[in-house]
Order: C-alpha cells, then sequence, then structure tokens
C-alpha cells in the first residue's frame, strides 16, 4: 500500500500541474514536530534522534510538504543508521534562505552512489539495518517536493561516517 501511494504521489508530482499553496510556516516548530514524531523508531533502535534549531523563523512554504520532507528523511536516517547512532536535525539561518540538514551516521554512500542517490527506483549499497523495506523512491519525491516549494536538496557525505541532507529554503 505504501508503494503504490508512493507512486501516484509522484504520477502527480509529474503529470500535473498542482499549485502549491503556500502559507506562513515555523521551522523550528516543525523540525520538534518530526523528532517527537519519530523518537519511538529511533528509541526501538536505541538511537538518539537530536534537534538543533537557532532561533525560531518563519518561512513562506508549505507545511505539508515539509513535514512529509523531514518525515522521508528522518526515516531514512533511522533506516540506515547504526544501533546506537545518532540522527540529528537542526535548522540554520542564512542570509537569503534557510537550511535544514538531517544526518546520521550510517553507512554513507560510495562516491559512485552519489550521483543515482535521488534517482527513481534506486537501491544502493547501503542496507536497513531492522527489518524496514526500501522502494527506492523516497529520495526521489523528496527532491521533487523540495523543488515544489522553491527549494534545493543536496547530500554531504563521509563514507563509513554517515550522511548528511541539506535543505536550503527560500525565508
Amino acid at each position: 500500500l505504501q508503494l503504490m501511494n508512493q507512486v501516484l504521489d509522484i504520477y502527480r508530482f509529474e503529470t500535473v500541474e498542482s499549485k502549491v499553496i503556500l502559507a506562513p510556516v515555523k521551522i523550528c516548530q516543525i523540525c520538534q514536530h518530526m523528532a517527537r514524531r519519530y523518537e519511538p523508531l529511533a528509541s526501538a533502535k536505541k538511537q538518539s534522534l537530536l534537534i538543533n534549531c537557532e532561533t525560531e523563523v518563519v518561512i513562506t512554504s508549505n507545511q505539508t510538504l515539509l513535514k512529509s520532507i523531514l518525515g522521508n528523511l528522518l526515516s531514512n536516517a533511522i533506516k540506515y543508521n547504526i544501533e546506537g547512532g545518532t540522527c540529528k536535525i537542526s535548522s540554520t539561518i542564512l542570509y537569503d534562505s534557510v537550511r535544514l540538514e538531517v544526518s546520521d551516521n550510517g553507512p554513507g554512500f560510495s562516491e559512485g552512489e552519489r550521483a543515482q542517490v535521488f534517482g527513481k527506483f534506486q537501491k544502493l549499497s547501503a542496507q536497513p539495518t531492522g527489518s524496514e523495506s526500501s522502494s527506492g523512491l523516497g529520495l526521489y519525491m523528496v527532491k521533487m517536493m523540495v523543488k515544489k516549494i522553491g527549494g534545493t536538496v543536496t547530500l554531504s557525505n563521509i563514507k563509513e561516517k554517515g550522511a548528511t541532507f541539506i535543505i536550503d529554503l527560500p525565508k
């Protein structure tokens, strides 16, 4: 069912020119909400989930899409992180944007995989550390959603030391 919903979401993003409704969004509030939502999953794998938000900032964005983006990245961070590892979500205020980062200390990505990480149906060498499944669509969807709200997403990675996904959003 989850895979079917992801495929339908992708179809809508790729084929329908849907207008994204933008409204004021409190970044730290969303980060804290998503961390509380994913804390049980992290705890079940003996992982720590840390939040580092600077002063609350309000940006014009889409709250639903931001929650989906952060949810996917947090889910992946927990899914691929080592037992006892740490997942972090942080926000930083830049000159004309806000930066969100979601990181873990799992296996990271090889240099060859970096170019494929946001591709559709990409299952790369890293394997979930529990009994979780992966469709290979999540990061593709993240990239599409971030683009819909006017941002960019990139990967900062150190093989065997973890991955950090960086989202820059206009204020």
